[in-house]
């Protein structure tokens, strides 16, 4: 039979496991939390530029559209168009 003593050692093995069980959790989700916050610094980054770069290209579509205009307002299409 176990006595109160060998209770509390039972109970207090026990807390110790299941705190050494949520450290690990712990350290693990900051981990995850990490890598999730450097991958959307990432993300956000690419996003940045690819848009730089869309608006560098939209200006140069008008610029060369305008160039068009200028050039031969006189033209028509052709029939292929």
């Amino acid at each position: 039979m176990l006595g109160p003593s060998d209770s509390m050692s039972a109970l207090t093995a026990c807390r110790e496991v299941m705190m050494d069980e949520l450290r690990s959790r712990i350290i693990e989700l900051e981990i995850n939390y990490t890598h999730q916050t450097n991958l959307i610094e990432e993300l956000n980054m690419e996003l940045t530029s690819a848009n730089t770069r869309i608006d560098q290209l939209e200006r140069k579509v008008k610029a060369l559209s305008e160039m068009l205009g200028s050039l031969g307002p006189e033209l028509t299409e052709s029939p292929d168009e």
